[in-house]
């Protein structure tokens, strides 16, 4: 690693709202982080991740393209699929987004970077996800349109 590499990992947010909202669901708790906004919008959720045998599948030999779109896919989130959520009476609209088990995080100084910023910002951690540990959860990152600015969007997430 050199500062070349620090430098383009970190992330200056024109602006940071912190939402900090639990969602039960089935019987796991997801939890709507906040937002951000840089040269787009995106919108952090964190919700289970478990394992499946997809997951696991193994790669064996040379992979191309077409030997790519052969595997199986696994549909790792809930979220990826939306086209838009609902945040108090606004409806955003998604253009498409990411998800990572958070076992990786600890490596993903972006990770890390925005969970620190959240804090700053004043985001309290609630209590149930205090001690949930990060190889049971996977941080989705959605892309939201046509958002020019976070502070209108404070007022939505009360």
């Amino acid at each position: 690693m050199n500062f070349l590499s620090l430098e383009e990992m970190y992330q200056k947010w024109q602006e940071l709202l912190v939402i900090g909202k639990t969602i039960e669901r089935e019987s796991y708790n997801d939890y709507i982080l906040g937002m951000t906004l840089a040269d787009e919008a995106k919108l952090y959720i964190l919700e289970a991740y478990r394992e499946t045998e997809l997951s696991k599948y193994r790669r064996r030999g040379v992979r191309n393209q077409r030997s790519i779109l052969k595997e199986p896919q696994e549909i790792c989130s809930r979220y990826l699929h939306c086209c838009s959520v609902q945040l108090g009476g606004e409806s955003l609209h998604i253009q498409g987004g990411t998800a990572s088990p958070m076992k990786y995080g600890l490596q993903d100084y972006g990770t890390i970077q925005l969970f620190l910023d959240l804090m700053t910002a004043g985001w309290k951690i609630p209590r149930w996800l205090k001690k949930e540990d990060w190889e049971n959860l996977q941080l989705v990152t959605l892309d939201v349109a046509g958002v020019k600015n976070c502070r209108n969007m404070s007022r939505i997430c009360r």
